[in-house]
């Protein structure tokens, strides 16, 4: 047996936690949710409207610096397409980028006269500009040309995760063991239309450990676990959560009052031979058991 409830969340009716970001915030229930204590709960997201409003570069998910020599340079926050990349490397930078279409990479060319250094590991940017490397930087002398071991990849959010504070017994993660993510949204349109989740995608069901949900901590992140910065649009998503009764639990209640009473009934048949004059019915059957229990 199992009852369900519904939540439906907006995003500009929550209480925001981080500044400027309404991806990570706490839902306070009105009226809140009785697990039980020998019950087990289900937590699902069965809906979900998000509008692609994040950027591919931001600093909100880490991916905007760019560092050589002793200087860096930061993208603006926004959305780009391969042009828009090139043309902020070469205005900033002393190196020249040009794309080669069938390969997908970046070739960086020093025209300068004198060698100039690409700090890697510093550079945020260094994954997504394909500048995957086996040392900490690369040094690109005078009239020589440098691409990494990557492609540019523009797709820098894979996937929204929708993460949760309440524990859950039946989710792992790679790296964390038990995970915090109670569903994976794929980022399957282009900026600025609509993400969808609906009953044609794969719903997870997390099961979680709790005797009551009066409140819940969400954060919304990428897939390296990024606060997600919407820019101030506001979304809508929908909980399930469905309260199953504990049959375990019951069946093991049950057990013990069936062997109780076996018991109770076979130090009756042992002892009221040797008792005359006592009253057995059901009314005095306690009594006749505290008393045959004496001897």
């Amino acid at each position: 047996m199992s009852s369900k409830q519904i939540i439906h969340i907006r995003s500009k009716d929550v209480n925001q936690l981080s500044a400027g970001l309404n991806t990570h915030f706490n839902v306070n229930l009105k009226q809140p949710i009785a697990v039980g204590l020998h019950n087990n709960a289900l937590i699902s997201v069965i809906a979900a409207e998000i509008p692609y409003s994040f950027y591919c570069i931001s600093h909100s998910i880490g991916n905007n610096k760019f560092y050589y020599d002793d200087s860096h340079f930061v993208f603006p926050n926004q959305n780009y397409d391969v042009d828009s990349i090139l043309s902020q490397i070469n205005l900033n930078t002393p190196f020249t980028a040009s794309f080669n279409e069938y390969t997908c990479k970046i070739l960086f060319t020093n025209n300068d006269v004198v060698s100039h250094t690409i700090k890697i590991s510093l550079s945020n940017s260094a994954q997504l500009l394909g500048l995957t490397f086996d040392g900490d930087s690369y040094t690109i002398p005078s009239g020589a040309s440098f691409s990494g071991k990557g492609i540019l990849d523009l797709a820098s959010v894979h996937s929204l995760l929708v993460r949760c504070d309440l524990a859950s017994a039946n989710i792992q993660s790679s790296k964390n063991g038990n995970s915090t993510i109670l569903q994976s949204i794929p980022v399957n349109v282009n900026p600025y239309e609509v993400i969808y989740l609906n009953n044609s995608n794969s719903i997870t069901v997390s099961e979680i450990s709790t005797h009551k949900i009066d409140m819940i901590s969400f954060r919304i992140t990428d897939q390296n676990s990024n606060l997600i910065n919407m820019n101030h649009v506001n979304y809508e998503f929908t909980l399930q959560v469905e309260i199953l009764k504990n049959d375990n639990f019951i069946e093991l209640k049950e057990d013990k009052v069936v062997k109780n009473t076996i018991v109770k009934n076979e130090v009756l048949e042992d002892k009221k031979d040797e008792k005359t004059n006592i009253d057995l019915s059901y009314d005095n059957e306690e009594s006749l058991l505290d008393l045959l229990l004496e001897d």
